[in-house]
């Protein structure tokens, strides 16, 4: 994986692990938060012009707001 981002462990092996310490944290359930996290990706990445890496961060905003609702 290229440049770690604030949530780019859902991204790996430790994707489970992770959401459940996101979901503790924001009071969700971990796989709403993977299902969530992989829309945003896969919304955040339908546009081929632009690289996953210069998406990831926009993709991060969304998801923070996500969590804090």
């Amino acid at each position: 994986m290229a440049k770690e981002t604030l949530f780019s462990k859902l991204l790996t092996d430790e994707r489970y692990t992770f959401a459940s310490e996101l979901g503790s944290k924001y009071h969700k359930d971990a796989s709403q938060i993977l299902f969530t996290y992989l829309k945003l990706m896969a919304d955040g990445t339908q546009n081929q012009s632009k690289s996953l890496q210069k998406s990831l961060p926009e993709i991060d905003k969304k998801f923070q707001k996500y969590l804090e609702n």
